[in-house]
């Protein structure tokens, strides 16, 4: 022990309890270690089999909900109490046609949002910018991701291509990045959206914050449908100048 401290630096146990209290506290160590470790990838791996299962799901569960829509409606219809059937049958096609033209506006708010990344990235001088930016410009349907990925993709393409020289043209991608999302939350969303979608701009912004605060990620993704919805409701309703209830005339009271 002497000599190996001597030659190396290193003390050695010279005793069987040292040695045992030594190898006890190194061994457990290394445990935790390795536990703590495998515990951040095992956590890290779920994150991410969650996420692409979930971008797996949504098509298939989009595809089957859409085919199978007609049945699902005949099935409301038939448990749908008597008195209720007159109104829905005046407003399930009005908000069908409500959603129609608000999904026409998100994938226009898409296409303008491409472009625009198209053209910022390109004067950044990122590296395969036409494909970030059709990319990013699809990440509009997920709330707040669109710019996230832009820069992501952008930085990691400069980073590899170009190397060293990368960090102005990340830069870059960041401003545009920033830019577009701006001009997505103030201008397109609230005018294209909002106005497809029968809400005004400030009702728009209004939904899609009060809707991120109730329910995070889900809320600000249904906020532009439900608060849509609403609207429409209290328009015509508004505008027929009756409660719904009175809408069935079989559930007015007689005179």
């Amino acid at each position: 022990a002497a000599w190996f401290q001597q030659h190396t630096g290193v003390g050695l146990p010279t005793r069987f309890e040292d040695l045992s209290d030594q190898a006890s506290n190194e061994l457990l160590g290394v445990l935790k270690g390795g536990a703590a470790g495998a515990t951040q990838v095992l956590k890290g791996a779920w994150s991410a089999a969650s996420v692409l299962l979930d971008a797996i799901l949504v098509p298939i569960l989009t595809y089957f909900a859409l085919a199978d829509l007609p049945r699902a409606k005949n099935v409301a219809k038939s448990v749908t109490p008597a008195a209720w059937r007159p109104v829905l049958a005046y407003y399930v096609p009005l908000v069908e046609v409500t959603l129609g033209k608000l999904v026409r506006g998100q994938l226009l708010v898409a296409v303008i949002m491409a472009v625009l990344y198209s053209v910022g990235l390109s004067i950044a001088g990122v590296p395969l910018f036409l494909a970030i930016a059709v990319i990013s410009g699809a990440s509009y349907f997920v709330p707040f991701a669109s710019g996230i990925v832009c820069f992501v993709l952008s930085a990691a393409f400069c980073l590899i291509e170009l190397g060293g020289g990368a960090w102005p043209h990340v830069i870059g991608a960041g401003v545009v990045a920033a830019i577009v999302m701006s001009l997505e939350a103030y201008v397109l969303t609230p005018r294209i959206v909002g106005e497809q979608a029968g809400l005004s701009p400030l009702a728009a912004i209004v939904a899609v914050i009060l809707g991120a605060a109730a329910a995070g990620l889900l809320g600000a993704l249904f906020a532009l449908p439900v608060g849509a919805v609403i609207a429409l409701i209290l328009r015509e309703h508004s505008r027929r100048g009756a409660p719904l209830a009175s809408e069935n005339p079989s559930s007015e009271a007689p005179a």
